[in-house]
This record gives C-alpha cells, sequence and structure tokens, in this order.
C-alpha cells in the first residue's frame, strides 16, 4: 500500500478555506457514513512502453505538489467543515508485480487488486486523499491505478490528472525537468469565490426555476426484487454490454435530424426505454454536469461536478421526434440553471428523508467519451482503461460510454435490491431501443419493443369496488388505498408512491382536500400513511402509525424536560422559527445538512451526550431526539444555578487562577503550555443576547462591574486579571477597584493595550498620527493577505469608505451582509465600540501593582512610540513589558500562545 505522511505539525497548514458546496455534500455524506466507498473515485490506465516507476512516483509528487487541493484535510470548526491545505505530503508509489500470470489468470488478479486498492477508506481528517498502485504485467506493460476521495476530485479531474502525471513521468524519465504551466489559481480560491458568489443572491433565479421545475414530482425508480433495507449501503455490483459498431455515427445522425446533441438524444432514448419498463409517465434521474464555466478553471484538479435533475415527461402517445424536443427543452433548462448546487436543490425541494433511498434521484444518467484521450508521452503510452467502481451512491447508473475501442452500455447496481436478470433485461432493453430508433426513426415511446425486465407498475385492485378508496387512489401521490369501517369512524389506509418529493406527513391533508375536489366530500375519520397494505384489511386497526388528524399527543413523560426545551431553542436559532412542534420532522421545517451539523455539536456541547448526524435522520424530531438522548443524561439531584458571565476554560490544577476579560481563545490556547496546570475562567458582561445594557456609562463605572462579578466568583484574592487591547483597560481598572477593597493582586497582563492619554496625545500630532494610520494600514493589509481579516471588515475599517457609500450599496446588493468594522458579529462590535468610547475619554490614576505588558507587531514601536504605549508613566516600576511578534488566536490560526505562556509564568515568578 503506498502511504502518505499524515504526521504533521500546526505550523504545516498553510491555508485554510471554506469547503464548496460539492465539498459539503461530499464531507456530510462521509460523516453520515464514515469512509463511505461510493465517495472514492478509481482511475485505470495501462501504462505501454518502458515503464518506470521512479519516474512516475516523481511526476505524482510534483503533481501532489503543484495543486492544493491534493495536500488537504478537512476538519470541523464551530461545527462547521472548513478545509486546510498542508505545505507538504509525502508520497510512495506501491509497486506489485504479476507478471508471472498469464492470460485470464492475469486478468482475474487485475480485477481482484483493482477491487483491493479502491475499497480501502479514506479518514478526511488526514491528508493522504489520493493513493496509486502501479502492476506490472509484463517487461513493457503494466497498470497504473489511482484511487481519489471525491471530495477533492471528481471526473473531468481525471484527464487533468492524467496529462500532468503523463508530462511529468516523460520528463523524469529524459532527465528533464517537467515544464508544466502556472495554474491560474487553486481549488481554495474557487471555493471563497464561491462562497462570496452564493451570497450574492444571483441564485435567485435559479432557485426559482428549479421550485417549479420539481414542483409535485413523483420519486422515480425502478421497481425492486428485494425488500428495501431500513438504510441504504454502498454494495455495489456492475453488467455493460457492446453497443453496435456504428453507434457513434447513427447517434449523431438523429441529434442533427432532431438539431439537438447526441447527450439529448441519449436522454431520451433512455427515458423511453425506462417508461416501458416502468409504465411511469414521468421518469427522473439525475446527471452529472462539470461545472466549470471559466477558462480559468479547466486546469485545476477538484471536485466541480454539480448534478441536476431531468424530469422527462415520458407519454406512450408520444412520438419519438416530440419527446426528443420535450428532452431538449428539459436539457437546456438545467444547463442555463445549472449553478444551483445539488444540495441546495435538495433543500429548496425538501424531500422526505428516507434512509433506504439516495434524494431526489434512485439514478444517474452519463453519456459521454472517456476524460482522458488515450496519448504517448515519450518512451511509453497511457490508455484509459474500465474502471473498478467501490460503491454505489444509487440504486442504479447508466453510463454509456465512449472509448477508442468503441461504445458500451455500463449499469451499476445495488445488488441488496436488484437481481442480475433483472440488469440484464434492462441492459438488453435499453440496447434495443437504441436500435430500434436508429432503424425505425420516429414513432411512438408506446411502441417501442419491450424486453420484460420489469412489468409496468400498477395501483392494487383492492379497492376497485369502493368509490372513496378510489378516489383516494386517483391521486398520483398514491400507489394503493382502502377504507374500513373502526368504531373510531371510517379511516382511509393508503401507501404512497416511492418517496414522493414531499413531506409524507403533509399527505393526509392534501388528500382529505383531494377528496373534496373529486366530490366526494369528506367522510373519512382520517388517513393514515402505512408502507403496505396487509391482505386482510380487518387487520388494519392495529396496523401502522396514524399520520394525519391525530388526537393531542400527550405531554412527553420526559424527566429532562430541558432537554427538551432546550433543543427547541436551539432549533428556534438555527431554523429562524418561533414556533417548532415537537412531532415535526427537522428537515421538513427548513433544516439541512449543514444545519443539522451545527445543530448536533451545539447539542453535543451543551449537554456532554454522543450524538452523530446520522441520528438526526433517524430521530429527525424533537420528540424522537429526546427519547434517543434522555438515556445518556443522568438526573440530577439538584439544579445547581450557574452565573452565565462566568464561564470556565480550564478547571483543573492548583496554580494561581487566571481571570480573563471577555476573552477565552488566548487564556486557552496558552494554558497548553503552563509547565504547571492552573484554573481559568472568563468574565464577560455580555453575550450577544444578554447582560449589561448598553446605557451611557463612564469607564470606570464599567469596570467597577467586572470587578463585582470577579468578586462573586472568587471572593478571596490573590487575583491574576488578563486583558487584551480595550479589555486590558477593564481588567487594570477591575484590578484597582479589588485592590481598594483590601485584596492582593498578583498582577495584571495585558496585550497591545494603549493608555488612553497617550493615544490621544498621538491622536493630536499630525505626525504621529500620520505614521499610526499608516502602520495600522500595514497590520490590517497582513492581516486580510494571512486570512485572518476579511475585506469587508479592513474596508469597512476607515470611515473614509464608509462615508462613500460604496460599502451601503454593495449591502443592498446582497454582495455583503452589512457594513462592518471588524469580523465581530453586529452584537460584539457593538459592545466592543460602547466600552471603546468609554475607554477613549477617561484617563487612568497611577497604578501599584505589578503588570506584565505583552507587546506584539500589532502595536507600532518605530520612532516616536513609547516601547508600552503610555504605561510607563502610569506604572512605572510596577510595569515589565515585553515583546512577542504574535499572539493570536484568528480563524483556526494560531500563533505566540507558547511564549505568552513563558512570560505569565516568569512574571508570577519574579
Amino acid at each position: 500500500m503506498n502511504v502518505i505522511n499524515s504526521q504533521f505539525d500546526p505550523e504545516q497548514v498553510v491555508a485554510e478555506f471554506p469547503l464548496s458546496t460539492t465539498q459539503q455534500q461530499f464531507w456530510f455524506l462521509d460523516q453520515i457514513h464514515p469512509g463511505n466507498l461510493a465517495l472514492n473515485v478509481a482511475v485505470n490506465w495501462e501504462v505501454q512502453g518502458v515503464v518506470c516507476a521512479t519516474s512516475l512516483e516523481r511526476a505524482y509528487r510534483l503533481v501532489i505538489a503543484r495543486h492544493e487541493v491534493l495536500r488537504t484535510r478537512f476538519v470541523e470548526k464551530d461545527g462547521a467543515p472548513v478545509q486546510q491545505v498542508l505545505d507538504h505530503a509525502d508520497f510512495d508509489l506501491e509497486v506489485r508485480d504479476i507478471t508471472d500470470l498469464r492470460g485470464s489468470a492475469q486478468e482475474a488478479r487485475l480485477a481482484e487488486i483493482a477491487a483491493e486498492v479502491s475499497r480501502y477508506p479514506f479518514d478526511l481528517s488526514n491528508t493522504g486523499l489520493i493513493r496509486a498502485t502501479l502492476v506490472m504485467t509484463g517487461p513493457d506493460r503494466a497498470r497504473l491505478m489511482t484511487v481519489v476521495h471525491h471530495s477533492i476530485y471528481d471526473g473531468y479531474s481525471i484527464g487533468v490528472m492524467g496529462r500532468e502525471i503523463g508530462t511529468s513521468a516523460a520528463a523524469f524519465a529524459a532527465g528533464k525537468t517537467p515544464d508544466l504551466p502556472d495554474l491560474p489559481l487553486q481549488y481554495g480560491d474557487f471555493s471563497l469565490w464561491q462562497r462570496q458568489y452564493l451570497a450574492s443572491g444571483v441564485l435567485d433565479e435559479d432557485t426559482a426555476y428549479w421550485r417549479e421545475q420539481m414542483k409535485d414530482a413523483l420519486y422515480f425508480e425502478v421497481p425492486t426484487d428485494f425488500p428495501r433495507p431500513k438504510a441504504r449501503n454502498t454494495e455495489i455490483s456492475y453488467l455493460n454490454v457492446a453497443l453496435q459498431d456504428d453507434f457513434a455515427e447513427a447517434i449523431d445522425r438523429v441529434a442533427k435530424a432532431n438539431k439537438t446533441s447526441p447527450f439529448v438524444v441519449g436522454a431520451a432514448v433512455t427515458s423511453a426505454a425506462l417508461h416501458r419498463v416502468t409504465g411511469a409517465e414521468e421518469v427522473l434521474f439525475g446527471t452529472p454536469i462539470a461545472g466549470r464555466q471559466d477558462v480559468e478553471l479547466e486546469p485545476l484538479i477538484g471536485p466541480f461536478i454539480n448534478h441536476q435533475v431531468l424530469r422527462l415527461p415520458t407519454r406512450a402517445s408520444d412520438s419519438l421526434k416530440t419527446h426528443i424536443a420535450q428532452t431538449k427543452t428539459v436539457v437546456e433548462g438545467a444547463l442555463v440553471h445549472q449553478n444551483l448546487p445539488f444540495s441546495k436543490l435538495v433543500e429548496v425541494v425538501n424531500p422526505v428523508r428516507d434512509a433506504s433511498r439516495a434524494p431526489l434521484i434512485s439514478m444517474n444518467f452519463k453519456l459521454q467519451h472517456v476524460f482522458m484521450e488515450d496519448e504517448t508521452y515519450g518512451a511509453f503510452a497511457m490508455v484509459s482503461k474500465p474502471t473498478f467502481t467501490p460503491g454505489a451512491a444509487r440504486d442504479l447508473d447508466i453510463v454509456i460510454m465512449g472509448r477508442p475501442s468503441g461504445w458500451r452500455l455500463n449499469i451499476e447496481y445495488a445488488p441488496n435490491l436488484y437481481k442480475p436478470e433483472t440488469i440484464k433485461a434492462l441492459l438488453e432493453m435499453i440496447k434495443q431501443s437504441f436500435a430500434h430508433v436508429f432503424e425505425t426513426g420516429n414513432l411512438t415511446l408506446g411502441s417501442l419493443p419491450l424486453v420484460q425486465a420489469k412489468a409496468p407498475a400498477k395501483k392494487s385492485a383492492q379497492a376497485s369496488d369502493d368509490p372513496i378508496a378510489l378516489a383516494l387512489q386517483s391521486h398520483p401521490f398514491v400507489a394503493n388505498a382502502v377504507t374500513v369501517q373502526q368504531t373510531r369512524g371510517h379511516w382511509g389506509y393508503v401507501t404512497a408512491n416511492p418517496s414522493p418529493l414531499m413531506a409524507l406527513e403533509t399527505l393526509p391533508q392534501i388528500l382529505m382536500q383531494h377528496l373534496c375536489d373529486q366530490g366526494v366530500g369528506t367522510p373519512l375519520a382520517g388517513i393514515s400513511v402505512l408502507t403496505a397494505l396487509p391482505d386482510d384489511p380487518a387487520t388494519l386497526p392495529a396496523t401502522g402509525q396514524v399520520v394525519a388528524l391525530p388526537a393531542k399527543p400527550a405531554k412527553p413523560a420526559n424527566p429532562q424536560g430541558d432537554l427538551e426545551q432546550g433543543i427547541m431553542s436551539i432549533w428556534q436559532e438555527l431554523l429562524e422559527h418561533r414556533t417548532i412542534p415537537t412531532d415535526r420532522s427537522f428537515f421538513e421545517l427548513g433544516g439541512h445538512s449543514l444545519l443539522a451539523v451545527r445543530m448536533v455539536a451545539r447539542i453535543r456541547k451543551e449537554w456532554n451526550v454522543s450524538l452523530g448526524v446520522a441520528a438526526i435522520y433517524e430521530t429527525p424530531t424533537i420528540k424522537e431526539l429526546v427519547a434517543h438522548l434522555a438515556p445518556q443524561i443522568a438526573p440530577s439531584a439538584e439544579a445547581v444555578e450557574t452565573d452565565w458571565r462566568v464561564e470556565p476554560i480550564r478547571t483543573d490544577g492548583e496554580g494561581q487562577q487566571i481571570i480573563a476579560i471577555n476573552d477565552i481563545s488566548l487564556i486557552l490556547n496558552a494554558s497548553e503550555h503552563f509547565s504547571e496546570s492552573r484554573p481559568s475562567v472568563c468574565v464577560r458582561l455580555f453575550d450577544g443576547q444578554r447582560g449589561i445594557d448598553q446605557s451611557e456609562r463612564s469607564f470606570l463605572e464599567i469596570a467597577a462591574e467586572y470587578a463585582k462579578v470577579i468578586e462573586a466568583h472568587q471572593p478571596q484574592g490573590p487575583y491574576l486579571l488578563f486583558g487584551a487591547c480595550v479589555h486590558g483597560n477593564i481588567a487594570l481598572e477591575a484590578a484597582r477597584h479589588l485592590q481598594a477593597k483590601g485584596h492582593e493582586i498578583a498582577g495584571v497582563v495585558i496585550k497591545d493595550c494603549w493608555e488612553p492619554g497617550y493615544a490621544a496625545g498621538i491622536h493630536a500630532d499630525k505626525t504621529q498620527r500620520r505614521r499610526e494610520k499608516l502602520y495600522a494600514l500595514g497590520n490590517r493589509m497582513r492581516q486580510v493577505r494571512k486570512k485572518r481579516m476579511s475585506l469587508a471588515a479592513m474596508l469597512g475599517s476607515y470611515r473614509i469608505v464608509r462615508k462613500s457609500g460604496v460599502l451601503t450599496l454593495a449591502t443592498r446588493l446582497g454582495l455583503m451582509d452589512r457594513v462592518r468594522a471588524t469580523d465581530m458579529t453586529a452584537e460584539q462590535e457593538g459592545f466592543v465600540e460602547y466600552i471603546s468610547q468609554a475607554r477613549n475619554v477617561y484617563r487612568p490614576e497611577p497604578l501599584g501593582f505589578p503588570i506584565l505588558h505583552v507587546v506584539t507587531r500589532i502595536t507600532p514601536t518605530s520612532k516616536g512610540f513609547l516601547p508600552s504605549i503610555g504605561w510607563e508613566k502610569i506604572a512605572g516600576a510596577n510595569l515589565r513589558t515585553v515583546s512577542i511578534d504574535d499572539v493570536s488566536v484568528v480563524k483556526g490560526q494560531i500563533s505566540g500562545t507558547d511564549e505568552l505562556a513563558q512570560q505569565i509564568e516568569g512574571f508570577l515568578a519574579r
């Protein structure tokens, strides 16, 4: 097995980016089923000629160094995933030798190796999401098998990688340096751009189109041979058949006759065949779109692919010409509105979540040439070979693939749903449909010859003598229906067509209205949706779960009453709903995958429970979720009321406690480097939702409020306080207040904290003010380059830019959420401005306790600036000033907290 080094230091992370929408989808699927084999992309090339393993290995290493996405790992931060790029990733090409085998024995062994290497799962939290194996099959022949995780790769990337590996390996073999053109950007740059693009509101038109396009759509699937399991797995089998020798010429001919593309013809004929097999008057399947509209994206490796749904009318009476024209319209609409990510499409349609089915579509359709053309590179050639697909993402994938050797029809399928003979018949049905269309020209869909793979699905005749059941059954969402007279009244029971793209909980109300529309009235006491109807309707009173018109549910016997209320509060915040019914699905109420991840992170943090994302699918309502979590929460004999204004950071250790003012991250990270453990807390008076009102107060009054909370938490000294910037000013004045009450002050540690009187003097001096502003500009530019500050925040920090109105206009256009001066939330920004304004007009008296001032490069220390920016005159001999280049914890980037810890310990040991 080839190896990529996943042992690295945090300093090796050179960049961090948000995930693209495609990556979010793949990451979420991996979270539900870690190591999901359906997300492994396998590529198989035959190397013909002079095979040099060393040159190929060097070529892979060069490509990995060249494309940041191949050195990427995925981690979760604050309940959301991010991708981190490492500066280096070692790569070793695995080499195997099967030259001792011949003929069919060698081919069988190649298939075994392909299956073995492609089925090894990836861990997204580590770099090394690509591996390759070179299998020597002869003195001048080998198979090069590459497996890459879909989160960093797609089909188009196959050609990009193949060409770069071939070109580079040939150059290395010839003793030359590979000459590859510079990349215009990296995949992370695209992710950042896409995030801004989606936030601008440009997808409103696409969203409206797809909402209308998918309205009232039914879930289409080929009836299965075996019952569906409760949850999908990735087990896969595949069968294929060669298409006629002149397939390319024939499909081009039909396409030109209908003024369209071969893909449209292929989709039309395939959907017509599926109509004949199922009897459905609409066929829905997905199709991948490359997603590389801009030329700058073409040379990049990465997952740009997007899936769109083709909803094709397939009436038996339609002529082929009409059907192709309708298919052309649907395909063109999908291409024009292709920018809506599939994950967003799922949110727009909001189908019922069914763990046994893929969302929206049960199958994919592709008609394409291989991504990489056969090519010669120096002394060897790389020839594309059929690949082994490691796992099934859907029930069926229908692929019509063109290679130099000819066109083949391949169907990948879930063997736990379909028998091989069913798939063979479906292959033959599609193949014969193409042949019939090529030979006959125009015909009706109903006249296509039917290969008996599956007889058209028909609704049950159970209700043939029951007018109410017949009316229920006439609705397109209903598969079967029956009514039963019970003691509670006349009751209807229905089974739904396979997972209609709507919430099943709403089906009974829809059907009640349907009965009224049909003139039947509403003689039913209620309607239940069941998974199946029994042979004997008399058993129905004890069967299934009543979904419609239920009696008011009794309050659940939940000993953890605060659990339900707490989860409801989280849902209200995330879903922006005031009223959250406890029996409604999170997804039905507007939740989606990323919100589910955030919700899980919040619940884990709040109650310290074990909860996976998959559980949200299994228990999607508050009532079910509470029942799932309650056993993990031990009942407490007596609730202990805590002060929200005091947030524990570290609770272990015997050393001097550190009390941080409005800061958690710096002390939390510094505590990892103390030589002895010491407890620490954060004291805050405002958390964005509650706390001190921002009425007019002096700075000393604000500091006294902090001192009051500190004293309540720690009634006796000695006190060690910490604060950065304006929060350092609060720490100093709070310490003065505590000292005045007779308490001992062990010390106050401040970071980059201006003495207000000195700052006012700098502002009054035009020369010094200009120097300070230029220095601040350089700081902000540096922060933007390091991705520690957004460009919007940097621009918003300048009054002249705010006054120009440019930022206000950008906000109105949806390009920004608001005019901002920092990357804090609006509430945080407002509170800091409130205390800063009070700080700016107060002037501190001399201080009589030890002070450590940590000054970093964000503070000007050039000519004309005092080393401790003014505290020399206030603290005198009590002041120690030290310089550290950078002390920060910003957007996952941690710097200098080890030095901060050393300086604090040295300060305490004085």
